[in-house]
């Protein structure tokens, strides 16, 4: 198959696919960019089910740079605690905060080299506030995303850089962030890294990483 069928074909299944498999986050909603700021770390090395269930609670207190800014760091410590990692979120979040009121007057900027100076946001994080916040059309691609990819087209040294190109020449001028959330979906309840369901999967039927299973 030409390489753009299999695109096209891997694009349309995941979203056909996630018609009736999206999870449903409170962040996923209309937020803030620092809203999703915070969300991002929040979410590193920890369940999305349990940070949703701590969500309101945790920005109910840090919903903003100079509320953030404002509280001693104990207090923020204390209110990431059921997370765990609180002392490290904790000094990223203070940080952060002070330079986006320092630099950028209290708005998070909404270009990709000005948010990677902000302490605490990685290409990852900067993806989701452009994506989702500021409405780019970028891909947000993690290791999930690119385990799905790499499994899919047989791309054992698949990297974030080459998922992240490949997932825009797979869109073009569609939504690159909505692909890559239904990617992201789909690696946590099909294609985990353990155990995958390729019973369940819509992709079996092309996907090199189940033939491989399968002559195995």
């Amino acid at each position: 198959m030409r390489e753009d069928g299999k695109y096209a074909f891997f694009k349309n299944q995941i979203e056909n696919w996630w018609k009736t498999n999206k999870r449903i986050f409170p962040w996923r909603k209309r937020q803030s960019a620092w809203n999703l700021l915070v969300t991002a770390i929040l979410l590193r090395k920890t369940n999305a089910d349990k940070v949703a269930r701590h969500y309101n609670q945790i920005l109910g207190k840090l919903n903003s740079p100079i509320s953030t800014y404002n509280l001693k760091l104990s207090k923020i410590e204390d209110a990431l605690k059921p997370l765990g990692l609180h002392k490290s979120r904790a000094r990223q979040l203070k940080e952060a905060s002070k330079i986006i009121l320092e630099k950028y007057g209290g708005k998070i900027p909404d270009k990709l080299e000005e948010l990677l100076k902000i302490p605490g946001v990685g290409m990852y994080t900067a993806s989701v506030i452009l994506g989702m916040a500021y409405g780019k059309n970028i891909p947000i691609v993690d290791i999930n995303v690119v385990r799905v990819m790499s499994r899919f087209f047989g791309l054992s040294k698949l990297t974030l850089e080459k998922a992240s190109e490949m997932l825009m020449k797979m869109v073009g001028k569609d939504d690159a962030t909505k692909i890559s959330l239904a990617i992201i979906d789909f690696s946590a309840k099909i294609c985990k890294a353990r155990k995958p369901k390729c019973e369940n999967c819509p992709l079996t039927s092309r996907c090199k990483f189940s033939s491989a299973t399968k002559n195995f």
